[in-house]
């Protein structure tokens, strides 16, 4: 494995700008942190004062695990050598501060966003952790079907209309915008993004990063980049009413929008749309898709242990029995740090805007009618896809009641 490298933001070498007085010790900490972080495929890494020392902890598969204490000494100088390598003020005892530097391991470029607030116990950081490049082939890797797949592939094709992702945060909703744009032509469509913060990085694509503080809103940045002849438009969020009209009338007048907003599910995605005062007539002539969905953590193939299935069981969690006469359930082994888990796959639905379902959001129909209306379509609900990754034995019933209820 190469060895991780470190650059300050503006691409100057990272752990030169380390004072002797901050010690060798703090930044071969820090190299090793990072290093087993992106070993381990972690999210974010957490470092917080614990009684006398300080606690590290990794998030993988969306949890947090120990993995480390060091003392309050060397816990304080891995703070402060971070803070150099993000131009932080190391001397100001201010709540908030904010951050980030580049790392490069053969080809692998990172980018690491620094987050460092004033405790009680003293500063508490937490690095976000995010690959620069979109690896190829993602969309097939995500827990999609092959008809979602094809449907989503013909929606890029489109000259326009709306695609929203809708779910909780964390759940991936960028990462599938992303996989999607690395379906397009990026040769011959001028395609732009939006987003808070940029999180892939794509050959052939403007990318766009919002700063509130500038007066760069989702919605500024929107008006400015429609001015800059764009094939397709993919907005990190839609966070308020602004953003909604202009990527909607956008859609209206020839764009291709992908965007995200935080929903239950597809309905619900709906009924957000509504509370941001988007009137009906201009949802149903302007959204096409809505995709919902969220993250589980798949079994470790190495130590999933089979499970006889009891339909009253099923019964009592509310969830349909599965067609199959065994599903598992979580081992443990050092393959898994003894989670029973390994790795993370999309639970997905989706909802095709149609006529009947035109009809009914004009009429401002209950969610309950628009809920049998997408049950009755060609695509599965959230329950159903995760029922069937349990059929197939890459999810456990625990985990999908985790997400889903």
């Amino acid at each position: 494995m190469e060895e991780l490298t470190l650059f300050k933001s503006n691409g100057e070498p990272g752990l030169d700008a380390v004072s002797p007085s901050e010690g060798s010790r703090a930044s071969f900490v820090l190299l090793r942190l990072l290093s087993d972080a992106l070993d381990r495929a972690a999210t974010d890494i957490h470092v917080e004062s614990e009684g006398p020392g300080v606690k590290v902890r990794y998030r993988v598969d969306g949890f947090l695990r120990p993995v480390a204490d060091y003392d309050l000494e060397l816990g304080r100088r891995l703070i402060s050598c971070v803070k150099v390598i993000c131009d932080m003020d190391i001397t100001k005892k201010s709540r908030f501060q904010d951050g980030s530097f580049l790392g490069k391991r053969g080809d692998e470029e990172v980018d690491f966003r620094v987050s460092v607030i004033q405790e009680v116990g003293g500063d508490k950081m937490v690095v976000r952790i995010l690959q620069r490049k979109m690896h190829e082939g993602v969309i097939e890797s995500l827990g999609l079907n092959d008809d979602l797949i094809a449907t989503m592939r013909g929606f890029t094709r489109r000259s326009q209309g709306t695609l929203i992702v809708a779910g909780p945060t964390g759940v991936g909703k960028t990462t599938t915008l992303y996989a999607l744009l690395q379906e397009v032509d990026r040769t011959r469509r001028n395609v732009v993004s939006i987003e808070d913060p940029v999180e892939y990085h794509l050959p052939l694509m403007t990318q766009i990063h919002v700063n509130p503080k500038v007066g760069m809103s989702f919605a500024a940045a929107l008006r400015s980049v429609l001015r800059q002849d764009p094939n397709i438009l993919m907005i990190g969020e839609i966070r308020d009413a602004e953003t909604a009209e202009i990527a909607l009338q956008s859609a209206l007048t020839g764009h291709l929008i992908l965007t995200t907003t935080h929903a239950k599910d597809a309905i619900g995605a709906i009924f957000r749309l509504s509370e941001l005062n988007i009137p009906p007539y201009q949802l149903v002539t302007t959204v096409n898709l809505i995709l919902a969905q969220r993250l589980a953590r798949k079994l470790c193939e190495r130590c999933k242990k089979p499970l006889p299935v009891k339909k009253k069981y099923f019964a009592t969690l509310g969830f349909p029995a599965p067609a199959t006469d065994t599903v598992y359930r979580a081992g443990g082994c050092p393959e898994c740090d003894d989670t029973g888990y390994r790795g993370r796959v999309g639970v997905f639905e989706l909802l095709q805007m149609n006529d009947p379902l035109r009809d009914a959001i004009l009429r401002k129909a209950p969610e309950s009618e628009l809920q049998a209306l997408q049950a009755s379509g060609p695509y599965p609900r959230l329950v159903h896809d995760a029922m069937k990754k349990v059929e197939q034995g890459v999810l456990s019933m625990e985990e999908v009641s985790r997400v889903l209820v």
